[in-house]
């Protein structure tokens, strides 16, 4: 065992007994996309988010590699395969990596280098591909085809993103602009603007010359959709010609607003490498810290106005994002470690998976893909 590794193994056991709250997150881009756990210093918030990582694995990933929803009825996602991927390849996990990439591409992998999005009981219960997925992938195997000096990681990348590129984007003013998946490519075009994800998009431009595009109108779109008082953006959006704007769910079920989805968008513009991207995500911290004192509600009104008042740890996680986007450091780590509790008393996927990506983004250099 290297002197690296038995350090790291006494952190996590340290960090398991101390409060996440006197870690400090990381204060900006300081490595490159090949930088791995192995090549950083070992800090607690190193060793916190490989141990949420972890633990994501561990309650999540079965033994065949795929990502079980165990609070939804035990079903699989495109999503979650690409979670389990970022953050195996982001704590240099290559066993982990190599299953839940393998499990994919045997069951949802499609003619066109896509992921179909839902499986259920031992089939594809729906072919559609999901953009947030793909997008994400992609970025797990570009880094992991640094990290582990894996050729066919890169080829299976470069799959995908011709696949996005053919199905999954629209014309957007000069630019393109990401949509929910093929389906979502019939105009008016539906855009989830929490699958806009510009650390992926910084991380695959080496790759493709047209994710520039993509990167310029992912950043438009999410200023368009963040310009109200409460900078809060929407789940769900409706591009018509060159005008975005906020919309229903696709199945009409929910009125426009900022919940499960949109929490997402601070997570990943708080980390962009791009200044205008950060400040999408500091805009949102004036009305998120106002219920620092109280639990934070699950979903909003775009004007700021409660739907849910239930308290989540997804909503928590986005605000510490947009803590750390406005310069609040001091603010993350107990953000996080709030998250954190509410999960480990209440496990949920979906909360587990942006706990462990929130630390790992948000606290560490483990992903950054800004030189």
């Amino acid at each position: 065992m290297s002197a690296r590794v038995r350090v790291l193994a006494t952190l996590l056991a340290l960090v398991v007994a101390a409060s996440c709250e006197t870690s400090t997150p990381s204060k900006g881009p300081s490595s490159t996309t090949t930088s791995s756990p192995s090549a950083q210093a070992v800090t607690a918030a190193d060793a916190a988010a490989t141990a949420s990582a972890r633990l994501f694995l561990r309650r999540y990933l079965a033994a065949d590699g795929r990502v079980v929803r165990l609070d939804q009825g035990g079903d699989t996602v495109s999503e979650g395969q690409a979670y389990a991927m970022l953050l195996s390849v982001a704590t240099g996990d290559a066993a982990h990596f190599r299953l839940a990439w393998s499990w994919a591409r045997a069951h949802l992998e499609r003619p066109d280098g896509l992921l179909s999005w839902h499986w259920v009981d031992g089939s594809v219960a729906d072919p559609q591909s999901a953009s947030d997925a793909d997008l994400v992938a992609a970025w797990a195997l570009v880094v992991a085809s640094e990290r582990f000096k894996s050729p066919s990681y890169l080829s299976a990348a470069r799959a995908i993103v011709r696949g996005i590129f053919s199905k999954e984007t629209v014309p957007f003013g000069k630019n393109l602009l990401l949509v929910a998946g093929p389906w979502a490519q019939t105009q008016p075009a539906t855009v989830d603007p929490s699958y806009l994800t510009p650390p992926a998009f910084a991380t695959l431009a080496p790759i493709d010359s047209r994710i520039k595009a993509l990167q310029n109108g992912a950043t438009d779109a999410l200023r368009a959709l963040t310009a109200s008082r409460s900078h809060l953006p929407p789940d769900w959006a409706t591009l018509s010609g060159s005008t975005v704007h906020a919309s229903t769910s696709p199945d009409g079920s929910s009125s426009p607003r900022y919940g499960y989805d949109a929490v997402r968008v601070p997570l990943w513009t708080s980390v962009s490498c791009r200044v205008q991207d950060r400040t999408i995500a500091s805009s949102m911290w004036d009305f998120l810290k106002k219920g620092l004192g109280r639990p934070l509600a699950s979903v909003y009104a775009l004007d700021g106005r409660v739907i849910d008042r239930n308290p989540s740890a997804e909503s928590i996680v986005a605000a510490a994002a947009a803590a750390r986007a406005a310069g609040a450091f001091s603010t993350v780590a107990s953000l996080l470690a709030r998250a954190e509790q509410m999960d480990t008393k209440q496990p949920r996927y979906y909360a587990s998976a942006l706990v462990a990506l929130g630390r790992v983004l948000l606290t560490t250099d483990f992903l950054n893909a800004c030189g």
